[in-house]
């Protein structure tokens, strides 16, 4: 039975790949500019989020799976969904986007968005398909068997509450900034139930499509540079602000009421539709009449280094002000 230390170690190594192709990356262009001072090369961003996911997420996921293929069906269930799930899965996915980017602009109240100029680099370099795909393709394949499929499949074996914010918590982490942490943590979370409900990572996978491919169509619909000249055009009223700020959640307010009445349908559909849906809801049935020293460890060596980096990380511009000190790296996207 896989256990929760084995998702742990498995994200301990996505994250450690994550960390040292980020550095190598700073390395090779610190290098590179101490060479040639004229040196003024970036990444291209189709570039980066294609070797952040094939290299952070594909190649460790599936030497895990290679080696642990005896428990492949544990680690990505793949029950067919029907039309109604893939229906209200698309519908759920669009109906929790106000609430995520209401929290997404309340974050950048305190953390800037670095993730809105690599998406905006990428619409402006290529076609809608390619950016389709480099955006919202790659991501929920690669991130969802990553995370929802080897990630989510240690924790099956205890409450579904706290294995989905666990695996929020980490799927924030791995992504680097603390903007992209705060919905991230959410929308993870909320993935592993649409997973846990239908027992498929093809829940997850087209929801995190669906997610993306909203905000990717949105920028070909709506530029930034409309909409900045718009701001720019008129400075708003306290009254308008005020009222654009009620406006918006109102919206939010409707759409994530609407979200959880369909979200409750969906969990009635699935549990009639696959009745031994609640055999995960708790502790292996082998383990539940064993004492709590015998229960799986959930908070292992692997998980607590990963949340450890992850502060030390974020404080260190910090810790570079303070002493005066600057360390340059590459930026995983």
């Amino acid at each position: 039975m896989l256990k929760p230390k084995n998702s742990n170690n498995f994200m301990l190594v996505v994250f450690l790949v994550g960390l040292a192709l980020s550095l190598i990356i700073g390395i090779i262009f610190g290098i590179a500019s101490i060479i040639n001072p004229d040196f003024n090369f970036t990444i291209p961003p189709w570039l980066a989020i294609s070797l952040s996911q094939i290299l952070v997420f594909g190649v460790p996921s599936v030497i895990y799976i290679f080696i642990k293929r005896k428990d492949i069906r544990n680690i990505l269930p793949m029950t067919s969904l029907g039309w109604k799930n893939i229906l209200m899965l698309v519908g759920m996915t669009l109906l929790i986007i106000p609430a995520i980017a209401l929290l997404n602009i309340i974050s950048q109240l305190i953390f800037p968005n670095v993730i809105a100029e690599t998406i905006e680099g990428i619409s402006n370099q290529s076609g809608f398909i390619i950016s389709l795909i480099l955006v919202a393709v790659f991501p929920s394949i690669f991130e969802e068997v990553a995370f929802r499929g080897i990630g989510f499949a240690g924790y099956r074996h205890i409450p579904i509450s706290k294995a989905a914010a666990i695996n929020g918590l980490i799927f924030g982490i791995i992504h680097m900034n603390m903007n992209q942490f705060v919905y991230a943590f959410v929308i993870g979370m909320l993935f592993c139930y649409f997973v846990y409900y239908t027992k498929s990572i093809w829940a997850a996978i087209l929801s995190h499509f669906t997610f993306n491919a909203f905000f990717m169509t949105l920028q070909y619909i709506i530029p930034s540079s409309i909409g900045q000249e718009a701001i720019e055009a008129e400075t708003l009223t306290p009254f308008e602000i005020v009222s654009s700020i009620i406006f918006i959640g109102f919206i939010v307010l409707v759409a994530t009421t609407a979200f959880l009445i369909v979200f409750n349908y969906f969990k009635k559909h699935n549990k009639t539709r696959l009745p031994s849906i609640g055999a995960d809801s708790s502790l292996h049935e082998k383990e539940l009449g064993e004492s709590i020293s015998n229960r799986p460890v959930i908070f292992t060596w692997s998980l607590i280094v990963v949340v450890v980096l992850f502060i030390f990380l974020m404080l260190l511009p910090i810790i570079e002000n303070l002493i005066g000190f600057s360390i340059e790296s590459g930026v995983l996207l």
